[in-house]
């Protein structure tokens, strides 16, 4: 999928890989593993609720270094590219908007820096719950 880049968010990390890889997934499936809330957010913009990643599918995965997610719904097609590197995790986003629609929506989450809030605080989740050893899917 050939999508314009968005722009590119990284953390710090410390742990080893393993530690890290697994936090992330920790994370990923807390924040959009299908909460209430993300499961509404999906349905509102047209995702597919059978994704154990709300809006999100694994592209390519190649544990403990890259984890690349792709998705689409009304508005957007969307890739999220996570990297892993021995002192940093980075997010690099890619979309594209079609149509009217997906302009409005475009406004709504990139210059509002809502999509960088989130990118954001999904890394600093990462890297905090890398830091306690939390293990997946607490």
């Amino acid at each position: 999928m050939s999508l314009p880049y968005v722009d590119e968010h990284s953390v710090e990390v410390r742990e080893p890989p393993e530690v890290v890889w697994d936090a992330l997934w920790s994370v990923l499936r807390r924040s959009f593993g299908g909460s209430r809330g993300s499961r509404a957010f999906g349905r509102a913009v047209g995702v597919r609720d059978r994704d154990p990643i709300v809006g999100f599918r694994v592209a390519e995965e190649d544990p403990g270094r890259l984890l690349i997610l792709e998705g689409e719904h009304r508005f957007a097609r969307y890739r999220l590219s996570l990297l892993l590197d021995e002192r940093r995790l980075r997010a690099t986003t890619h979309a594209a908007f079609p149509g009217p629609h997906g302009r409005v929506y475009r406004l709504l989450i990139l210059p509002t820096g809502f999509h960088a809030r989130v990118v954001r605080r999904l890394l600093a989740a990462t890297a905090r719950a890398a830091a306690r050893g939390t293990p997946p899917g607490e």
